[in-house]
């Protein structure tokens, strides 16, 4: 079994979060290595919640539900520690913020006055959505899908519409612009299920 990270943007991460999607769709052929019950970890955009410098602990926010995070995650890494407590204190003094008598500073739970990181450079740590691959990761022509893999994928399928696909498409040509659904690139399918904590 191998554990890789894995990229969505928020309105993937809210279906995931949801039930709704359980399927994706990528260019990269190096997807093709991921077997039944390989573990994917799911990247997003976050944001120091809080920290305590005491402990080298984090609470972490998420953009997409904007779920603040109550329990500490432990940063193993000193460094990258270090390098988010430093911009997190310049972010809160930036909003305006003062410190306390005891040189820290307080905010309401889930309004960290901390920027938002890209999900690339999230650690694993921080990720809150593990991913099982239910299948093989295949092959397929991506206008190949069906509407069961479109409401798969998270997205509506109406038969009925004039054009069943369409939302699927927008969003595809709005991550792949150099690679548009007109050119039915051939794309790596991978199945899974949400492992709960």
């Amino acid at each position: 079994m191998i554990e890789k990270p894995i990229l969505f943007k928020g309105e993937m991460v809210r279906a995931i979060l949801d039930g709704r999607k359980t399927m994706t769709r990528r260019l990269n052929k190096q997807w093709l290595k991921i077997k039944a019950g390989d573990r994917l970890w799911v990247k997003e955009t976050w944001r120091v919640g809080a920290w305590d410098e005491d402990t080298g602990r984090i609470c972490v926010d998420y953009r997409a539900d904007g779920l603040a995070r109550h329990e500490w995650l432990e940063c193993a890494d000193n460094d990258l520690f270090d390098r988010l407590w430093i911009q997190s204190t310049d972010d809160a003094r930036a909003a305006g913020l003062k410190i306390d008598g005891d040189g820290k500073y307080h905010w309401k739970h889930g309004e960290s006055p901390c920027r938002w990181r890209s999900s690339r450079y999230m650690p694993r740590w921080a990720s809150r959505i593990t991913l099982e691959a239910t299948t093989d990761a295949r092959l397929e022509k991506l206008q190949k899908i069906t509407g069961m893999d479109v409401g798969r994928e998270g997205f509506e399928w109406d038969a009925m519409a004039d054009e069943p696909f369409y939302r699927f498409a927008k969003y595809w040509d709005s991550l792949n612009p150099r690679v548009p659904w007109s050119s039915n690139p051939e794309v790596v399918v991978i199945e899974f299920k949400r492992i709960l904590p």
